[in-house]
């Protein structure tokens, strides 16, 4: 009967043993992937968007006549974990206009500028109505 306690008191010391080296493993383990996440944050990202009357990314209007007024609101997010300034120039053009990001747009006139927009980190503006 002693040899069983024995062998049990030593199994239980064995289970002991591995439960504390499996928990102080998790520790490190789980501590290398918050070292990770602290280290290596994501990549910080701006919000630009169109808004329409209602100021609602929803609804926009699909056709449009000569000489007629689209209201319309222009948004902007600061997500960069920094405060950042902002310059927002709208173009008006028509079916002829050539958009390229290595020139300016040919056969467009500048319909707006908007200057010196200073946001904060987590920080979003919405323009004045634009038509």
């Amino acid at each position: 009967m002693s040899d069983k306690n024995s062998e049990l008191r030593k199994s239980e010391k064995d289970f002991e043993k591995l439960v504390t080296i499996s928990l102080l493993l998790g520790i490190i383990i789980v501590s290398g992937f918050i070292l990770y996440y602290l280290l290596n944050p994501e990549p910080g990202f701006v919000t630009l968007g169109i808004l329409n009357s209602d100021k609602k990314a929803e609804d926009y209007p699909t056709t449009v006549s000569i000489n007629e007024r689209i209201d319309f609101y222009v948004t902007v997010g600061n997500n960069l974990r920094r405060t950042s300034t902002f310059k927002i120039q709208i173009l008006k053009g028509d079916n002829d206009t050539l958009l390229s990001k290595d020139r300016p747009a040919e056969l467009a006139q500048l319909a707006f500028t908007i200057d010196n927009i200073v946001l904060e980190h987590n920080q979003t503006w919405i323009s004045d109505n634009l038509n």
